[in-house]
């Protein structure tokens, strides 16, 4: 354990067989309106998951957006039916598409970012521009995110747009087939949408998991842990928490352990620790900063985490979802880089904010984050490199 000193979805009712309801809803303009490849492919991806989930498929419908959704992750229970943004899924699509493109083509600096820093992949910048690029009424290239992404990934403005078209051109195009997916990006996407769904799935079948085997989370106690901190005031302060919450996000950990993506992944190699990996840092950095705001320009603007009444403070879950995810193919630590650095940052916010806390980070959390960051912790240095991790093998 170390002691910290800083310095300086609604409930749902049971629904009857073959499968839940799913309502997707987009907004009618942009690259996930009505009638767009790009809504095609997020229906087809959401009802995929969530068949081999429920073990049936959905009952789906489309159509317009008429309330906000509040939750970070794009889906919500909505009167026993799960409801999800094409937006916000379309967002996590683009975004893994992209990586793949930078691992395939094998240039700039994204293959020697990974083996320095456990991530390589700027998801903070790569959200931004592609929230810039589709989102109506936003102009489509900031030089200022430009100049930040290229430094990232070793491109010239030309070269990010032109490789952002090709992403765009991607999602624009007819499903040809899904019969033969080799990207990495397609197992990433299923590994967060089956905690996503599964969460939710929890709400539609009536409060409850259909899930019996346990997470790793469970196994390793980081789950006991997580719910006892938020009481306790050994690092949070205290807050109240609806129990259906809890129970669904575990039940959305257990989903990703013993879903289909975790035993394909199992018999994979390189490509299933990167989609791990990838995973890990978009559904992280989506459960931090609510991606859905408006987008960042410079590195320096800081995730605003959302405090969801209910919920476990946004850091935990970020650190849970991500540890189960990266436990199925990858020897990561959990968070390295950005996430590591959003969760360090967040933490010593969080001991500045509340005079209740006693500033206890305790070693479940600190597995989940570079040993560089504990060695800065007790007195070391910081800098970027500090939330580096080991290269993964």
């Amino acid at each position: 354990m170390l002691v910290l000193v800083v310095l300086g979805c609604g409930s749902g009712t049971a629904l009857a067989s073959p499968g839940v309801r799913l309502h997707v809803c987009y907004d009618n303009t942009g690259m996930f309106g009505p009638g767009t490849p790009g809504l095609t492919r997020v229906v087809a991806r959401l009802t995929q998951v969530l068949t081999a989930l429920d073990r049936a498929p959905p009952e789906t419908r489309v159509g317009t957006c008429e309330s906000t959704n509040a939750n970070p992750t794009g889906c919500q229970a909505i009167a026993g039916a799960i409801a999800c943004r094409a937006d916000d899924i379309g967002h996590m699509l683009l975004m893994t598409r992209f990586a793949d493109l930078l691992h395939v083509t094998g240039e700039g600096k994204y293959q020697q970012r990974r083996a320095a820093t456990g991530s390589g992949f700027p998801v903070d910048a790569v959200s931004s521009h592609f929230r810039r690029v589709v989102r109506p009424g936003t102009a489509g290239w900031s030089p200022g995110l430009l100049t930040w992404l290229g430094e990232e990934l070793g491109y010239d403005a030309d070269g990010l747009k032109a490789r952002s078209a090709a992403i765009v051109s991607w999602l624009q195009s007819p499903i040809v087939s899904d019969a033969a997916r080799t990207d990495f990006s397609d197992d990433a996407v299923d590994l967060i949408l089956e905690f996503v769904l599964g969460h939710e799935l929890f709400h539609a079948h009536g409060e409850a998991c259909k899930e019996a085997e346990t997470s790793r989370a469970e196994d390793r106690k980081l789950w006991s842990f997580a719910v006892a901190s938020m009481s306790n005031q050994a690092l949070f302060c205290q807050q109240t928490m609806a129990s259906n919450e809890l129970r669904a996000d575990l039940c959305g950990l257990r989903r990703v352990r013993h879903g289909s993506t975790a035993k394909r992944l199992k018999a994979s190699g390189q490509p299933a620790a990167m989609a791990a990996e990838l995973a890990a840092d978009v559904i992280a950095f989506t459960v931090m900063s609510r991606h859905g705001s408006a987008p960042q320009d410079t590195p320096d603007q800081h995730l605003s985490l959302p405090l969801l009444k209910d919920y476990l403070h946004p850091t935990l879950r970020a650190l849970l979802v991500a540890e189960e995810i990266v436990r199925t193919a990858s020897k990561r630590r959990a968070l390295c880089d950005r996430t590591a650095r959003w969760a360090t940052v967040e933490i010593q916010k969080v001991v500045k904010a509340c005079p209740q806390s006693k500033g206890d980070v305790d070693d479940l959390i600190l597995a989940g984050l570079p040993p560089t960051v504990v060695a800065a912790w007790q007195g070391g240095a910081w800098s970027d490199q500090t939330f580096w991790c080991p290269a993964t093998p």
